[in-house]
C-alpha cells in the first residue's frame, strides 16, 4: 500500500476485560502508520488506560473511550461506537486479540470505491467478517451493526450482508 494511503485509515477495537490481549496486540498496530487507533473500553474492571500506562504502551494516535457501568459486553453497540468515533474515511475494525502483520496491507493498493476487505483469522469456522476494512460512510449508510442482535457472533455476518447488498464489493484477503 502506498504510504499516504495509511492516513485515510483508523484502526478501532472494543473490549471488556481483555486488557491482557491488548498489551500483546497494540504494539503490532502501532507499527502501521495509520491516522488513529480507537479503543472502546466497555466497562473493563481495570480501565484499559491503566493497563497501557503500566506497560509503557502509548502513542499520540491512541484514543480510549471508556463506557462505564455495563455488566455485559454488548458487541453491536460497542462496535458501532468504535466505528462512529473514527475520524477517517476508512476503518479497520479489529478484535482486541488480533495482531496485524505488516503484510496485511500488501493486497490493498488504493482505497477507493465501495469495497469491503476481509481477512480470515479464525481457522475453526473461517470467519472473515470480524476483521474488516470499509469506508465509514458505507457502514453508516447501512445503519452499522444491528443492535437488536444479542449475544455473540453473527452481527458481523449480518453487517457484511447488508454492506454487500448496498453495493460494496467483498474482497477476501489472503491471511498470509
Amino acid at each position: 500500500m502506498l504510504y499516504n494511503e495509511f492516513s485515510k485509515i483508523s484502526i478501532c477495537t472494543s473490549c471488556m476485560d481483555r486488557n491482557d490481549m491488548l498489551i500483546q496486540t497494540i504494539p503490532s498496530w502501532l507499527k502501521i502508520p495509520v491516522k488513529e487507533i480507537i479503543i472502546v473500553d466497555w466497562s473493563s474492571k481495570k480501565p484499559v488506560i491503566e493497563t497501557l500506562e503500566e506497560n509503557d504502551i502509548w502513542d499520540n494516535r491512541i484514543t480510549i473511550a471508556r463506557v462505564n457501568d455495563k455488566k455485559y459486553y454488548e458487541h453491536s453497540l460497542a462496535r458501532n461506537l468504535k466505528v462512529f468515533l473514527c475520524k477517517t474515511e476508512w476503518v479497520l475494525s479489529i478484535d482486541s486479540d488480533v495482531k496485524i502483520l505488516e503484510s496485511f496491507f500488501e493486497e490493498i493498493y488504493k482505497l477507493t470505491g465501495k469495497k469491503l476487505y476481509c481477512l480470515p483469522f479464525d481457522s475453526i469456522n473461517n470467519s472473515c467478517f470480524g476483521t474488516t476494512i470499509f469506508r465509514k460512510i458505507d457502514y453508516t449508510n447501512v445503519g452499522g451493526c444491528n443492535t437488536n442482535m444479542k449475544g455473540w457472533g453473527y452481527e458481523d455476518m449480518d453487517l457484511n450482508q447488508r454492506l454487500v447488498e448496498s453495493g460494496c464489493v467483498h474482497i477476501k484477503l489472503n491471511p498470509n
